[in-house]
C-alpha cells in the first residue's frame, strides 16, 4: 500500500474519533459550562478536515505527498501535510492551498446543514470553521492566504 494512503487512513482515523467525541462532548459539556474543551475539540476536528482538504488537493495536482500527521503548536492543535513543491506549476500550487480552504467551507456548509436537520449543537466547531476560513485567507502570516498571494503575485 502506498504511503500517502496509509497517512490518510491514519488521518482519517483521527478525524472520526475527533468528530465523533465533538458531537457527543460539545453537547453534553457545552450544557455544563465547560467551553474549554468543545473549542479544543473543535480546533482539532477543523484543522483535520483542513488538512484533509489539501490531502485531496494534491491528489487531484499530482503533488508528492510525504506524509500527514497531528501537533499541538503552543497549546493550540493542529494538523499538516507534508508536500514536495518543487518543480509543480503556479496554477497547481495555488490549487493546493486552497484546497485547505475549501474543505474547510464544505465542512461550515455541512455542520449547517446537520444543526438545521437533526438539532445538535454544532456553534463551537462552525465559528472556529469560519474563523480558520478567515484567518487562512489574510495574506499576512505565512498561512494558505500568503502562500497563495506569493504564488499569484511572485513575491517573497
Amino acid at each position: 500500500m502506498k504511503k500517502h494512503i496509509k497517512d490518510f487512513i491514519l488521518m482519517q482515523a483521527l478525524l472520526i474519533i475527533a468528530f465523533s467525541l465533538l458531537l457527543v462532548v460539545c453537547n453534553e459539556i457545552g450544557q455544563k459550562n465547560n467551553k474549554g474543551l468543545s473549542i479544543l475539540l473543535s480546533c482539532m476536528s477543523v484543522s483535520c478536515i483542513h488538512e484533509i482538504g489539501h490531502f485531496f488537493s494534491a491528489l487531484i495536482c499530482k503533488i508528492p505527498i510525504y506524509g500527514m500527521g497531528f501537533e499541538f503548536r503552543w497549546i493550540i492543535p493542529r494538523a499538516y501535510t507534508k508536500v514536495n513543491l518543487k518543480g509543480i506549476s503556479k496554477n497547481r500550487i495555488i490549487l493546493f492551498y486552497l484546497g485547505g480552504i475549501i474543505g474547510t467551507g464544505i465542512l461550515l456548509i455541512i455542520l449547517f446543514l446537520f444543526n438545521e436537520i437533526c438539532m445538535i449543537d454544532t456553534t463551537y466547531i462552525q465559528m472556529i470553521a469560519f474563523l480558520s476560513i478567515m484567518i487562512n485567507l489574510i495574506p499576512i502570516y505565512k498561512n494558505d492566504g500568503y502562500y497563495i498571494m506569493k504564488h499569484i503575485k511572485n513575491f517573497n
